[in-house]
């Protein structure tokens, strides 16, 4: 790295570290992304005098985590997130990774479930805040973007008493899913959820999510997730009911909940 590059890293520390009015959740963010991304961020931009080393490192930090941390609160709650297209193809993310990502941004007593992408965490802030601060991480992680949605303990409890398949008869759980939805389907929803070729599948939307039930299983169902984004202009994305369930079980069973 050149004198110059070394001078600028420098400085660009000096402003990150000690930026008024910070949170504790900002500063670890700082330190943890100042290890892991300088080295990287020089052999990046080795010989590139218009984009230095330091000015990308600066772009990431204030685009990732930070943002969580502007609305600061002292409650501690307890969140899940699930990912869309992570661990797909060449779109791999180790969860032990993943846990790095999630405790770097000081989230607390993070748990991930299985390799679909399924991260339970307990923080301080805004639930869309977080959303938009490890996306953007993420983007960091992996070839392809990495959709999150996040769900709560509470939104879980009620989504799995209240599937309307378990009510009728002769369905087999093993191929009932539920797709999480990124925002509101709007007051058309139904009507475009309709128009899609389901074939034998069936599905019944309920609120911020649309409970699935495929009986040839997931893989051949045309009510996938980008059918549904498609669709519906938000993203998507779906888990069996075994893991819908065993999310709410480890979500009940944190620290954050037996305090509750």
């Amino acid at each position: 790295m050149s004198a110059v590059r070394r001078s600028q890293t420098a400085a660009t520390k000096t402003k990150l570290t000690h930026y008024p009015g910070r949170s504790p959740l900002g500063q670890l963010e700082v330190k943890a992304a100042l290890s892991r991304h300088s080295s990287r961020s020089t052999r990046r931009h080795e010989g590139c005098t218009d984009q230095p080393a330091a000015a990308n490192l600066l772009a990431q930090l204030r685009t990732a985590c930070y943002s969580a941390s502007l609305d600061f609160s002292s409650t501690m709650a307890i969140y899940i997130a699930l990912l869309r297209a992570v661990n797909v193809g060449q779109n791999v993310v180790k969860m032990e990774r993943l846990r790095e990502l999630w405790s770097e941004c000081g989230c607390k007593n993070v748990t991930t479930y299985i390799q679909s992408g399924n991260v339970v965490f307990e923080a301080e802030g805004r639930p869309s805040n977080w959303s938009q601060a490890i996306e953007q991480r993420l983007a960091a992680e992996t070839r392809l973007p990495v959709s999150l949605i996040l769900r709560t303990p509470a939104e879980l409890k009620r989504i799995v008493a209240g599937n309307p398949f378990l009510k009728e008869k002769g369905i087999d759980r093993s191929r009932l899913y539920v797709t999480f939805l990124g925002g509101a389907s709007g007051k058309d929803a139904l009507k475009k959820l309709s128009a899609v070729n389901a074939g034998g599948d069936q599905f019944r939307l309920s609120g911020k999510e649309v409970y699935l039930y495929c009986p040839e299983g997931y893989g051949r169902s045309k009510l996938s997730n980008a059918a549904l984004e498609k669709a519906l202009s938000v993203k998507a994305t779906t888990r069996n009911w075994n893991t819908v369930n065993k999310l709410y079980e480890i979500a009940s069973s944190s620290s954050a909940a037996k305090r509750g």
